[in-house]
């Protein structure tokens, strides 16, 4: 939460899915995400109900970084349950790709190649016989096995969440990102499989993925 103390009045977050992506990519190498960015940590797969995060914020719309929390230390499935366990954050499907483009200049036909950079799921929160039940909406971004793969524990299992409090109709259908278009944000993910990006360098390819 310290992070929003210097955030300017009338500042809108408005981020692609490739740029949550790249915040998320600081955030699992140990670099500063930059002040103007209004995501917090919460331990939201662990015993935090959605409604008490909400209250600590007036936003409409939170990002949160969080740990997924495995079923056991040598199991690959996760919980999501939460509270007093009768809650539960429910999968709305397999999880979504997010695509890098590149324009091919070789190519008389301008094609563009496309790289996976990483995906997000749709999750609902389901609490039945509960007022809460079914009136928040989550997207949890997360990285390809093979990035995964070169994080050590827990980092592998932080993902980034943006979760939203059901409204109507219409705020559901607007709830998807604006763009899942990334050009130079790519280069921040590729460098995790080979090395630490340092703060500069990602900074540097964020401000560019506009």
């Amino acid at each position: 939460m310290e992070r929003q103390e210097h955030i300017p009045d009338g500042y809108i977050f408005r981020p692609t899915d490739a740029e949550l992506l790249g915040y998320l990519a600081l955030f699992v190498t140990g670099n500063p995400v930059l002040s103007t960015v209004p995501i917090m940590e919460s331990d939201l797969y662990n015993g935090e109900e959605p409604w008490k995060i909400f209250q600590r914020s007036r936003d409409k719309v939170l990002y949160i970084f969080a740990t997924l929390k495995r079923r056991s230390s040598s199991d690959s499935r996760y919980i999501r349950t939460v509270g007093d366990g009768k809650g539960t954050w429910k999968a709305q499907d397999r999880g979504k790709p997010i695509y890098r483009y590149d324009d091919d200049d070789d190519d008389d036909d301008n094609q563009q190649s496309r790289q996976l950079i990483g995906y997000k799921r749709s999750l609902r929160y389901e609490k039945s016989g509960s007022k809460h039940d079914r009136r928040f909406l989550m997207k949890e971004y997360y990285f390809p096995s093979n990035i995964r793969a070169t994080l050590k524990r827990p980092l592998n299992d932080i993902v980034l969440c943006r979760i939203k409090r059901k409204q109507n109709n219409r705020e559901i259908m607007g709830f998807e990102s604006e763009s899942i278009e990334a050009r130079d944000i790519g280069d921040i993910i590729g460098e995790l499989a080979t090395k630490s990006c340092s703060y500069s360098e990602v900074n540097s390819l964020l401000e560019t993925s506009h």
